[in-house]
């Protein structure tokens, strides 16, 4: 096994909606998405799961809240889902998103 870490996004404006990119997490067998923020940002940070890439859907209980800046992080044991992204939900206020992932991939 190999250990993974990827930046998803940098410096994200939270001044409004994001959508992270895709990640594909098909071959990783345990990952951390980490997200971080700063500033005076106000919304919800969810996690989406796909099985495609075209159908999107929040996955249960994995929303955090935002409120002034923070940190949180999810945790995915053995994922039966080839695809995950987190979605912010803009409701005031502004700031910056990094988003990280690590994990344990194939050698």
């Amino acid at each position: 096994m190999n250990f993974i870490e990827y930046n998803v996004l940098v410096n994200g404006s939270m001044a409004a909606n994001i959508t992270s990119p895709s990640i594909h997490i098909r071959d990783v067998s345990a990952a951390t998405l980490q997200a971080n923020w700063t500033g005076t940002p106000s919304g919800s940070l969810i996690l989406q799961i796909s099985n495609d890439e075209l159908v999107w859907t929040d996955y249960s209980g994995s929303t955090a809240l935002v409120s002034g800046p923070g940190n949180f992080a999810w945790n995915m044991l053995s994922a039966p889902f080839p695809f995950v992204r987190i979605n912010y939900l803009f409701a005031g206020g502004t700031g910056l998103l990094n988003l990280t992932l690590s994990g344990k991939g194939p050698s």
